[in-house]
């Protein structure tokens, strides 16, 4: 599932399209993977989610993805960004470590 937040303000005009590209080298062109325009709106903020393959995972993870927003004065983009993970872990993974963590200070203290 990727999830995004992005905010941006003070652009020459407002966005025409906003996208996640994806899996290429940092600093060179690569194709749509998202339309964030499509599902959450080209305002700021844009929040939202969907779902996505493993091969896109792979690529975000990788830190092979950008953010392009769009604007009628810059049609090819005119925000070029590229994007940060962070993983968030799962419900039970974070339940386990916090109580791993717990057990080793406890542990410490005896």
């Amino acid at each position: 599932m990727l999830t995004w937040n992005i905010s941006f303000s003070d652009l020459t005009a407002p966005v025409t399209v906003m996208h996640f590209h994806g899996s290429a080298a940092p600093g060179t062109n690569a194709g749509v993977q998202v339309n964030i325009g499509a599902i959450s709106g080209t305002s700021s903020p844009s929040a939202g989610s969907t779902t996505i393959t493993p091969t896109q995972a792979t690529g975000l993870l990788d830190d092979l993805w950008y953010v392009n927003i769009h604007t009628s004065t810059f049609p090819g983009g005119e925000i070029h960004g590229q994007v940060q993970t962070a993983l968030i872990p799962e419900p039970s993974s974070a339940a386990l470590l916090g109580m791993a963590t717990l057990g080793f200070m406890r542990r410490r203290r005896s």
